[in-house]
């Protein structure tokens, strides 16, 4: 009895502290101190943490750039770790296809997402030029919006089928 006790006690100590080194091996810093902030820099640390990204252990840094493994702003948000901040409108959705027209990335994550959608977009009327030539009429954050995406089957998407 005592045997099995010992080994069961084992498995959970083990379960505990492999938790406690995975959650901190995927701390975002960005994340933790954005969600410090009081200014209009919270608001995306808000909305955030309901994001079908951060659920996939994706970090801030992989779509701003920068390393989201310190809390030294000088590190994390320098140009030597290529951090961009908030893309241009007239790029910004080429951080959405980085990941999401590549079959491999998507596959990391177990989705079966469509790798296809960039290529249906830049055929699309969405895709013209805006008048103030500041990138696509539309584009991926127009539909999906940022920092709040849910996933296509979450009825709270912006793009759940009877809201589209």
């Amino acid at each position: 009895m005592f045997k099995i006790l010992y080994k069961i006690v084992l498995f959970f100590l083990f379960a505990a502290f492999s938790s406690l080194v995975f959650a901190q091996s995927n701390t975002d810093e960005c994340l933790s101190c954005h969600q410090e902030l009081d200014d209009e820099l919270l608001l995306p640390a808000k909305n955030y943490v309901n994001d079908i990204h951060i659920k996939n252990n994706i970090t801030c840094a992989a779509c701003h750039g920068g390393d989201a493994t310190t809390d030294d702003d000088e590190i994390a948000m320098s140009d030597e770790n290529g951090f961009i901040g908030v893309p241009d409108r007239i790029e910004r959705y080429k951080v959405c296809i980085s990941c999401h027209s590549d079959e491999q990335e998507m596959k990391k994550y177990s989705s079966d997402l469509q790798v296809d959608q960039y290529a249906k977009l830049k055929t699309s009327v969405h895709f013209q030029p805006s008048n103030n030539n500041q990138g696509p009429i539309a584009d991926c954050i127009t539909c999906h919006s940022v920092h709040d995406i849910k996933s296509v089957d979450d009825p709270l998407s912006k793009v759940y089928p009877t809201k589209v």
